[in-house]
């Protein structure tokens, strides 16, 4: 968080990998209002979920709903 970042006016949102290792991955995101200025930005480090992890997701699947924008 670097300033309030407002509602209804167009932002860009910007997002890069930084580093890759195997089953890992640190990124980074910002968002700038159209003048440029930073609003906010984040930084994460993520990791490739196990084949076992997609098996079991199998199950929690009916559980979620995603909905279209």
């Amino acid at each position: 968080y670097r300033r309030p970042t407002p509602t209804e006016v167009p932002l860009t949102a910007l997002g890069q990998v930084i580093r890759r290792s195997g089953s890992r991955a640190q990124v980074a995101a910002q968002i700038l209002l159209s003048d440029g200025t930073l609003t906010a930005e984040a930084q994460a480090l993520l990791m490739r979920p196990t084949e076992e992890f997609f098996q079991r997701w199998e199950s929690e699947k009916v559980h979620w709903r995603i909905d279209d924008d």
